[in-house]
């Protein structure tokens, strides 16, 4: 025999060694969580239990590695189906484990308690699924791992879910429930929703019940949801829509856009947010990522750093805005407007000049643009620039010595009054294009 012949022989004598240790290793595994990563086709085996219990106003389950799903119903008991999942060379061995594998009840007050012997077992090759049928009544806790949990029509749930998936439908009640590197739904809850995830895709629908969540590195969906909404997400991507609020959420590292709101507070760190047809009171901070806002109705509050900010369309009785180092673009607004801007630029096209206007930019030029027919009284200023007057009335004062100004319209009411002020920039204030001077869409 060849050479050649002979290390090919030899491979292919530690590769079928290599595997049989392997699926043995599979066999033995002593940590609960490998158990799932190394299944091998053609060794599980199935073994079913059918069981009708006492009702019990609540029900709690303790259960790992297997699936749980429950439906409150108007049946008067509890129907349950058990199903080990056995995974083993031989199938009179997993029969015996089966057998073995048992279910445990307990009773405490109003409580049923079911939960298996699986902690007896030095080697868990196994998983047990739950399948209930329950009173409509019946408040329900689960906690369970490296599984589904799936709970429907029952009065209220809290449901703790190590590494598996948690869909949560037409609860009547309050809802609790966290779990991990699986998606997570809430769907026509009508109580409070409680909610912890972590690296688990969200999506909370139709709430009628205030709603809290935590949420971190996957993305969040929130939509028609009834009262107030509180988040904390990091490294998730938020999208909330038909929120009746108030919405208070921090964010980090990802987007936030929020559409069809009541009150709304952002604190966001490195988050683009865009938040479209808001009615009530807006408060947002940011840094490092723009604000685009559009069809807002209320007061504004805008803080960022280096931070760009494009408001399009606003009727409120207040704007405060402070930023830096990105450009600020306002259109089509009603209400006082307090700016102040660093190291860039800002652009302005006021719906009207009812109330009184307040600018101050360093180190940046300014567009104003006049709403036609328009008169209010104005002071722009440059100091280390220049101011540009190109409206066709001639300016009361117009001086230029070291520092710019401009003085307009100073025979109109002391209020409102226009003021412009920047730093080594230019100040330009030139007439509106007709259809700028609409006012703000509803």
């Amino acid at each position: 025999m060849k050479a050649k012949e002979v290390i090919i022989l030899i491979l292919i004598l530690l590769a079928g060694v290599g595997f049989h240790y392997l699926e043995d290793w599979h066999l033995t595994l002593r940590e609960d969580w490998l158990v799932d990563s190394f299944k091998l086709p053609g060794r599980s085996y199935d073994f079913e239990e059918n069981l009708s219990l006492e009702p019990a106003d609540i029900l709690e389950i303790v259960n790992s590695h297997g699936a749980v799903r429950i439906e409150g119903t108007d049946r008067q008991d509890i129907s349950l189906t058990i199903k080990k999942t056995i995974w083993d060379r031989s199938e009179t061995k997993a029969g015996q484990l089966a057998a073995e594998l048992k279910l445990k009840t307990a009773r405490e007050g109003t409580k049923l308690l079911l939960f298996t012997n699986r902690n007896d077992f030095h080697r868990k090759n196994f998983s047990v699924d739950f399948s209930l049928k329950v009173p409509a009544s019946t408040a329900i806790k689960v906690s369970n791992s490296f599984g589904l949990v799936r709970i429907t029509g029952v009065k209220e749930a809290e449901v703790n879910n190590d590494h598996g998936q948690v869909d949560l439908l037409d609860i009547t009640g309050q809802v609790k429930a966290s779990n991990s590197f699986e998606k997570l739904s809430l769907l026509d809850i009508d109580g409070a929703c409680q909610v912890v995830t972590n690296h688990s895709p969200v999506s909370i629908v139709r709430i009628s019940g205030p709603v809290s969540l935590e949420a971190s590195f996957e993305e969040v969906e929130l939509i028609d949801l009834k009262s107030t909404l509180t988040v904390i997400s990091r490294h998730s991507a938020v999208k909330a829509l038909r929120v009746t609020g108030p919405l208070n959420l921090e964010s980090s590292y990802e987007p936030v856009y929020v559409s069809e709101a009541g009150a709304t507070r952002i604190k966001g760190h490195h988050s683009e947010i865009e938040i479209d047809n808001l009615t009530g009171q807006l408060e947002v901070e940011t840094s490092y990522e723009p604000i685009k806002l559009n069809r807002i109705k209320g007061d504004i509050n805008l803080r960022g750093k280096s931070t760009e900010i494009d408001l399009n369309s606003a009727q409120s009785a207040e704007i405060f805005i402070d930023t830096s180092y990105e450009d600020v673009n306002l259109e089509n607004f009603a209400g006082s407007l307090r700016l102040n801007l660093a190291h860039a630029d800002a652009s302005l096209s006021p719906a009207s000049l009812n109330n009184d206007i307040s600018v101050h930019l360093e180190y940046g030029d300014l567009s104003f643009f006049w709403p036609a027919g328009e008169v209010a009284r104005l002071e722009a200023r440059s100091k280390g620039g220049s101011v540009d007057w190109q409206l066709p009335l001639q300016p009361d004062e117009n001086s230029s010595n070291g520092l710019s100004l401009v003085k307009a319209f100073q025979s109109a009411p002391a209020s409102p009054a226009i003021k412009l002020s920047t730093t080594y920039g230019e100040i330009r204030i030139s007439q509106q294009q007709a259809a700028a001077s609409a006012p703000p869409a509803d």
